[in-house]
């Protein structure tokens, strides 16, 4: 897996503090200015956050063109997550939301062992080899600002709902202007639905900024000073 800098940020106090803290790297390897911000905003010295290439998304436009669908009813796709507790919260808010006149893909992250006789009926477990098998029969993604496969939906433009959950470090560089809380009380209606459809994706994702040049400029001039000094 790539490295996550979520990982690795202190949950005892900023860096430089008195308050103990866990080990924390010399470096810091990050895929854009934004996230390069979150860290600093962290705790993190400047000197030690290096802005990169963001590896695992170079090319994912090229590998599968995604069209934007137009299904009827439409189709939404819901990324599932790593952590438990929030893999359970995005399913309760789902099931409470107003869903059941749009057909629901929900994709569970690797981890996490979903058996389709658990979930309501208007609840289909994907089948995808890949997300981008399932990105491109979708109209549109519900996913957490916590999940690195939003980076993916980014790149083929597709709309999105974001579910927030305070409990835990945002380090999405995804701009939207509309957020749902991941909180007990929170549902999606079917007018945030139609309205997600219709924002248009250009104004939705024009504050990404992750590295994505090919030539790799960044890692190879990070690895030349890593071996100049050593």
């Amino acid at each position: 897996r790539e490295w996550d800098f979520r990982y690795l940020v202190p949950k005892y106090g900023p860096v430089g503090t008195r308050r103990v803290k866990p080990p924390t790297p010399d470096k810091c390897l990050v895929g854009s200015r934004t996230e390069a911000r979150i860290l600093s905003s962290n705790g993190y010295l400047g000197k030690d956050v290096v802005e990169v290439e963001a590896l695992r998304f170079l090319g994912t436009e090229s590998e599968l063109e995604v069209p934007l669908m137009t299904n009827d009813p439409a189709r939404v796709l819901v990324l599932g997550e790593y952590d438990l507790q929030t893999h359970n919260d995005v399913l309760s808010l789902v099931m409470r939301s107003d869903l059941q006149d749009v057909q629901v893909l929900l994709r569970p992250h690797p981890s996490r062992s979903v058996i389709q006789e658990t979930l309501p009926e208007f609840i289909e477990l994907s089948s995808g080899t890949s997300l981008m098998q399932d990105l491109a029969q979708c109209d549109l993604v519900i996913a957490t600002t916590t999940s690195t496969a939003i980076q993916a939906v980014v790149s083929c433009r597709k709309p999105m709902i974001l579910l927030r959950d305070r409990s835990v470090l945002d380090g999405s560089n995804v701009e939207l202007a509309t957020y749902i809380p991941l909180s007990r009380h929170a549902r999606i209606s079917r007018a945030i639905i139609d309205e997600a459809l219709t924002v248009g994706t250009v104004t939705q994702y024009g504050n990404c900024d992750q590295h994505l040049d090919a030539e790799l400029g960044r890692w190879k001039n990070w690895i030349g000073s890593m071996r100049s000094s050593g």
